[in-house]
């Protein structure tokens, strides 16, 4: 009725593309998603906030493919235009920089995974707050990557401030607050703490054995 390039179209190609990936199945999503990203590029150019969108839906594709080069080329390309369209404190932009930085960790590149989670973190804590769930995000993969480094104290630090406002916001038996329980728990394991860690990990599936009873 309207055609390959019309907007609606190309955004019912997009979310079967989408549901695709959540059936696991990555062949035939990421198809889609650069046949999408073609004609997005192709009708609204480079810059649009729909094309970007697309670059991120076909790098996320990638990356649970393991193609990790061509998944971080497209990042990066996404996060300059996002840089230079919308600004560097706009929650488009934020999600892009995580997101990127997610696959410079995954690729073993920690120092610049771990500068561009900083630089998210501490945006996302100006602009959107200590307690929105994008902040969260960015504490836990901040403190993922110090993890990886070696470096425990200040993962152990983020992953603790985290888990407190989890509490406070989403109570003790969301799923996110006990992956937090079990990211600090982990983190105190690795530092020796041993009988902090154990509480914690018996918290977190007392909590979650309770769950699956109810």
């Amino acid at each position: 009725v309207l055609g390959e390039r019309h907007p609606d179209t190309l955004g019912s190609m997009n979310n079967t593309a989408r549901v695709l990936l959540d059936k696991g199945e990555l062949d035939e999503a990421l198809a889609l998603f650069r046949e999408v990203l073609a004609m997005c590029r192709e009708v609204l150019g480079e810059r649009h906030p729909d094309t970007l969108i697309s670059m991120n839906n076909t790098a996320s594709v990638l990356k649970a493919k393991g193609e990790l080069d061509e998944a971080l080329a497209l990042h990066r390309k996404a996060l300059a235009l996002w840089r230079e369209v919308l600004g560097e404190r706009h929650p488009d932009t934020l999600g892009s920089m995580n997101n990127t930085a997610t696959v410079l960790k995954a690729k073993g590149e920690l120092d610049e995974a771990l500068a561009l989670h900083r630089e998210a973190l501490a945006l996302r804590r100006e602009v959107l707050g200590e307690r929105h769930p994008d902040t969260l995000t960015s504490m836990n993969n901040t403190a993922r990557v110090l993890e990886a480094k070696g470096e425990l104290d200040e993962a152990l630090t983020l992953h603790r401030e985290a888990l407190a406002i989890k509490r406070e916001v989403l109570g003790e038996r969301h799923p996110d607050t006990l992956g937090s329980m079990n990211n600090t728990a982990t983190v105190l394991k690795a530092k020796g703490e041993l009988d902090e860690a154990l509480a914690l990990f018996r918290e977190a599936s007392g909590l979650t054995d309770e769950e699956t009873c109810k």
